[in-house]
């Protein structure tokens, strides 16, 4: 246990190579092929080291059981709907969406690599990507900006309304600038 203000926390410390290895082996247990349960693993320890629990190890009990309802599908399955030098739209078949995301940033790159700076991906038919600074990184590493949107489906009522009709929007800008000061 460890000590917060004076106070014991109820919370023990994890070490982050069991929460990469769990994940491994619950996520290959339910048939989401190796490379893919790594791609996902990693995104879980990238978000429980920065402090982003919400989409950290806690979240695979709901990858479990989308799978297993049948709302999401083990192999991510991505297919190309168009394509042309800088815009490229991905279905994902609802499959994850950090492997989807992951492919989607390494289009972007390449594109921005190849045709004048700029490569932009939509990913349709996906899920939960995880963090989003998990993708934009892949951007910075490249010497990149790296943009990366997401939405959700309808959770938020409207005021004075009972049923949620609105999205969240998740975003983030990553630069090189960004990752010299991080918060």
């Amino acid at each position: 246990m460890r000590k917060s203000r004076g106070v014991e926390a109820k919370v023990p410390l994890v070490q982050v190579e069991r929460i990469r290895q769990v994940a491994m082996e619950v996520l290959c247990k339910v048939g989401v092929p190796t490379d893919d349960a790594n791609i996902v693993a990693e995104s879980i320890v990238y978000a429980n080291v920065r402090g982003k629990h919400t989409h950290g190890i806690g979240r695979l009990p709901i990858y479990v059981r989308k799978i297993m309802n049948g709302l999401m599908d083990e192999r991510t399955t991505i297919e190309t709907v168009s394509d042309n030098k800088t815009v490229s739209i991905l279905d994902a078949n609802h499959g994850f969406g950090q492997v989807a995301g992951i492919r989607g940033m390494s289009i972007c790159i390449d594109k921005a690599s190849k045709y004048g700076g700029v490569g932009i991906v939509g990913i349709r038919n996906s899920n939960n990507f995880g963090t989003a600074g998990f993708l934009a990184e892949m951007a910075i590493e490249k010497s990149m900006i790296g943009i990366v949107l997401g939405n959700s489906s309808p959770a938020v009522a409207p005021y004075g309304g009972e049923t949620p009709i609105l999205v969240q929007i998740h975003s983030v800008l990553h630069s090189q600038a960004a990752a010299a000061f991080p918060p």
